[in-house]
């Protein structure tokens, strides 16, 4: 089964964050995993050196990806190619914090109503780091007010939400 027929990966051109991966990080990661004592991981990088090599799988950077500009405010380059794909997957709390604004929102605001304006489907994986969770319950907020007050932004909690266009 085919999920996907191409795939464009968006690293850093230089790192932010101690986490932020560049272009050359996913070639050593690739070649670390090449020599893996696992067949299962060795063809599993062969696999990724196919898809590069057949342009399958895209590695590009940008330094919009590092810039503090908000999503809403992404330039037109970025808003365009963007808009050609099916799916667009965002990573991290910063990318999280740059979709809504970083906007003091209510928890229970919608994660659909804030993000609408994406040029196409999203889904969005984060870290609690900052008072900024959306598309929450009233239950749920009040339930993890209760376990953690400190839930919004200790790195304790996650979410993963997706948006369809």
């Amino acid at each position: 089964m085919v999920l996907a027929s191409f795939v464009r990966f968006h690293t850093n051109p230089t790192p932010h964050y101690v986490s932020d991966a560049m272009i050359k990080d996913v070639h050593a990661t690739v070649d670390y995993l090449a020599t893996h004592q696992s067949p299962e991981v060795r063809q599993l990088a062969e696999r990724v050196v196919n898809y590069i090599q057949d342009r399958r799988l895209e590695i590009v950077d940008d330094y919009f990806w590092t810039s503090p500009t908000y999503f809403w405010d992404m330039p037109r380059y970025i808003f365009k190619e963007l808009s050609t794909s099916d799916l667009v997957i965002s990573k991290g709390d910063a990318n999280y914090r740059r979709l809504a604004g970083d906007l003091n929102w209510p928890p229970t605001t919608s994660f659909e109503d804030v993000v609408s304006y994406f040029p196409t489907s999203l889904l969005a994986l984060r870290m609690l780091k900052a008072e900024l969770p959306l598309g929450l319950t009233p239950v749920q907020v009040s339930r993890l007010d209760n376990l953690d007050p400190d839930w919004k932004f200790n790195g304790r909690w996650a979410v993963i939400q997706f948006w369809h266009k």
